[in-house]
């Protein structure tokens, strides 16, 4: 913070006195100038991970941060953003707008870290293919020399990586970052055929949920487990998913399981946030529902209204004609509705849509609105799926009932 220095004026120098100047930095400080009057100072390791000052450099929220990669992307620029977070640096490559490539230097955002927490190879594996690496031989190739990995799968986890380090950039507040522009700089190109607006647009969205949902949960708060928690670790062992269970097993509280994680803060967050989105644990989140206090809001509120009948009509149907409910089915398909590894849109133990999930929808809607058609055509969806379920398994009389109830309730 600017209050936190003390800056003083002698005999032609300037003394800046603050505690971030402390020994414990383990690093020189150097001090740029941009123009008269205009200096920047920083350290010199942070300025080693960055890139050039050829075409500026910035610090703003991630809202604003968001628009602006948004406008080189409409602009075809080419070059390197590079991105200061604090505790790592970042790089995202352009090509004619287009993101081709991405890097880091967080020990998280690694090609194995990313694939052992993606659920694609075990702990084992992720150590036997580290050992292997050297000068010579990337992680990659290792996986794929060693038939662990075709070259599909290595495609899609390079994708996977660079997707990764995007969304990382809207997990904070506010970023500061550098440009470098050129052609052809990236090591190499990985192409996101969906293209860079929504590549842009789903890491905005999922920052946005992200955050909401770190300012909600309560660090002494605990983490409550599910019926299909212990079902999920046999098939988890050795698998970061299953590693993480049997953490919460040990550590109930999230102070207490964050502290266990050999993650950063952050990515264990977003770990707990993965494992209540496929109903593997419940956290209480705090604060008032964001959908209650934004009028733009009102069409996904509405789908929300209109989901939750039916939920309660279909199942209704099902008791009176004396079936079971297909609870699995809805909820899997609920997960499927989304694109992203954490799904924004998933079911609690008795069907409703989770107060985590419509907090995470809204979240992405106030910083997106184009996720209020995004998520309503979804819920849409969920809806018509339930009604499917219902004329599929129950009598017709009673099928052709709850579709018309479902009509009527419309008008």
């Amino acid at each position: 913070m600017a209050d936190s220095f003390k800056i003083t004026e002698a005999k032609g120098s300037l003394t800046i006195q603050g505690d971030v100047f402390k020994e414990s930095t383990k690093s020189t400080w150097q001090l740029q100038s941009l123009k008269q009057g205009v200096y920047v100072l920083e350290q010199a390791n942070s300025r080693a991970g960055m890139g050039g000052r050829d075409a500026g450099l910035a610090r703003c929220s991630a809202e604003l941060f968001a628009d602006f990669l948004v406008g080189i992307h409409q602009r075809q620029w080419s070059g390197v953003v590079s991105i200061d977070l604090g505790s790592s640096i970042k790089k995202i490559f352009f090509e004619q707008g287009e993101i081709t490539f991405a890097a880091s230097n967080m020990i998280d955002d690694r090609l194995g870290e990313v694939i052992y927490r993606d659920g694609m190879i075990t702990l084992d594996r992720l150590t036997d293919t580290a050992v292997k690496v050297d000068r010579n031989s990337k992680f990659g190739q290792v996986l794929l020399a060693s038939g662990i990995f075709s070259n599909n799968d290595l495609w899609g986890a390079l994708k996977r990586q660079v997707q990764e380090i995007v969304y990382s950039l809207f997990l904070v507040d506010r970023v500061y970052f550098e440009l470098q522009p050129g052609r052809g700089l990236a090591p190499t190109n990985v192409i996101f055929l969906e293209g860079t607006r929504r590549v842009l647009e789903d890491a905005i969205g999922f920052g946005a949920m992200y955050r909401d949902f770190v300012s909600r949960i309560d660090p002494e708060a605990q983490i409550l487990p599910t019926p299909q928690l212990q079902a999920a670790i046999p098939a988890g062992e050795g698998t970061f998913a299953g590693d993480l269970i049997s953490i919460i097993n040990d550590a109930k509280k999230v102070r207490e399981i964050i502290g266990a994680s050999k993650l950063s803060e952050t990515n264990t967050a977003l770990a707990i946030m993965g494992l209540m989105s496929h109903g593997l644990c419940q956290v209480e989140l705090g604060g008032q529902d964001p959908g209650s206090r934004d009028p733009e809001l009102s069409p996904l509120k509405g789908r929300l209204d209109a989901y939750s009948w039916t939920l309660r009509t279909v199942r209704k149907g099902f008791v009176d004609s004396g079936k079971s409910f297909p609870l699995p089915d809805l909820r899997r398909f609920a997960t499927d509705l989304s694109p992203f590894w954490i799904c924004p849109l998933y079911l609690d133990q008795e069907g409703e849509i989770a107060r985590g999930s419509r907090y995470g929808m809204f979240a992405q809607c106030i910083g997106n609105r184009s996720r209020i058609s995004y998520f309503s055509l979804r819920i849409e969806s969920l809806i018509q799926f339930a009604l499917q379920m219902a004329g599929d398994i129950l009598p017709q009389p009673k099928a052709r009932e709850i579709r018309a109830q479902y009509s009527e309730m419309l008008t």
